[in-house]
């Protein structure tokens, strides 16, 4: 299980920004699901449920999985509960199917709203399970195919495209939108725009 991939947004180890975190990486999640198949290896309603509780069991309601989200007309914000606006993600909505995937996972527009690792793979959970248990029976009787290993499109992943306030491709008006979205003052906008500038690199 070792190559399987569910990306997710999470905080990143040093508590300051946000990353794309695969959750077969945490080890006892990963280790508990290996067994939920071999318990339940003919009964993929009970893989399924065993699999849901590991997966509240570790992700849920904790705070070093919890991020902050809040998205306004294309443009969606994913932060930390607790770093710099200067730190966030920047997601534009690629398209109506992801608009109805951000709006079942965070609801009103201009509302901040924390989500754990939970409530990202739960948005997905049919997808996911099906991947999980799959890619578990497919490793049993090693008929891996190697197209079948990565799901880094997964529903979520698919409705944005997403970049970090450095990344050349956020727009100048998209700062703008970001200080009205999260009510920044000028300091802190002035921040994030000069973050912003030298962190381009030279032509």
């Amino acid at each position: 299980m070792r190559d399987m991939v569910w990306n997710v947004f999470a905080e990143h180890y040093n508590g300051r920004s946000i990353e794309v975190v695969n959750v077969f990486d945490h080890y006892s999640f990963r280790k508990d699901v290996e067994t939920a198949y071999k318990k339940y290896k003919d009964d993929f309603d009970q893989f399924s449920e065993r699999v849901r509780k590991d997966l509240m069991y570790y992700f849920w309601s904790k705070c070093e999985w919890e991020t902050v989200w809040v998205y306004k007309k294309d443009l969606v914000v994913i932060n930390t509960l607790f770093s710099r606006p200067v730190d966030c993600i920047i997601g534009h909505i690629n398209d109506q199917a992801g608009r109805e995937v951000i709006q079942k996972l965070v609801g009103s527009e201009d509302e901040q709203v924390k989500l754990d690792v939970y409530d990202q793979v739960k948005l997905c959970w049919d997808e996911f399970i099906h991947y999980t248990w799959n890619q578990c029976k497919a490793r049993k009787s090693s008929k891996v195919r190697e197209s079948d290993n990565s799901m880094k499109d997964n529903g979520l992943m698919k409705a944005l495209s997403y970049q970090n306030l450095s990344d050349k491709e956020l727009q100048p008006g998209d700062l703008t939108e970001l200080g009205k979205m999260l009510g920044l003052s000028e300091e802190e906008m002035n921040e994030i725009r000069e973050k912003h500038k030298n962190d381009q690199p030279e032509r």
